[in-house]
């Protein structure tokens, strides 16, 4: 699972940030929403109606072409995406590691 973030101004994704947002799915959610992957973008994909499109951003996240290009207001962000360092990692490079509540090491790729 990927976890796409736009973040304010200003603001930049780091380990601890990530750490935390880990760490609150996992206390909130549960262990199962905690993503694999967390990456900080400039824009998500939004359609002309101002919807944002999962499947365009999944598209391109999969290296996919995307669909409903057409129908976006910022198709650029795709390409953007799509070249993520942080998505285009090895699967090694991208492995998280930490304590499941019942003591078991996670490890997501």
């Amino acid at each position: 699972m990927v976890l796409l973030l736009v973040l304010r101004t200003g603001l930049v994704l780091d380990d601890k940030l990530t750490k935390f947002i880990r760490a609150e799915l996992a206390r909130c959610g549960s262990p199962a929403f905690v993503p694999a992957r967390i990456a900080q973008v400039e824009a998500l994909p939004v359609t002309f109606n101002g919807k944002r499109s999962e499947a365009a951003a999944r598209d391109a996240v999969n290296g996919r072409p995307v669909r409903n290009r057409d129908a976006l207001q910022n198709p650029a962000c795709l390409d953007a995406i799509a070249k993520h360092p942080v998505l285009r990692a090895p699967a090694a490079a991208r492995v998280f590691r930490g304590p499941a509540p019942d003591g078991a090491v996670v490890t997501n790729g």
